[in-house]
């Protein structure tokens, strides 16, 4: 089954998911309580991350739809067809 655009949009992998947590926990102790967005580095993104980013120094590094193109990609365009009709 392939991934929806809103699954793509929202993805966090393991990685970003793993740094997000370190920055959370190693947090400058000015930091008391917050609530931050943590998603990967996907385009488009519904969330604004620039709170999370400035206060946390959280900088993800994954992209949910390139991950997406390389694990589903097929010699027939699959993949393409796909960001088309998502897009149009």
């Amino acid at each position: 089954m392939w991934p929806t655009r809103w699954q793509l949009e929202h993805a966090l992998t393991h990685d970003d998911l793993v740094q997000l947590f370190t920055c959370s926990v190693e947090e400058p102790e000015s930091v008391q309580f917050g609530v931050f967005n943590g998603i990967s580095d996907n385009h488009p993104t519904p969330h604004d991350l620039s709170e999370t980013q400035m206060k946390l120094a959280y900088l993800p590094q994954d992209n949910a739809y390139r991950l997406a193109e390389r694990q589903y990609r097929s010699p027939i365009g699959i993949v393409r067809r796909i960001k088309r009709k998502l897009w149009d």
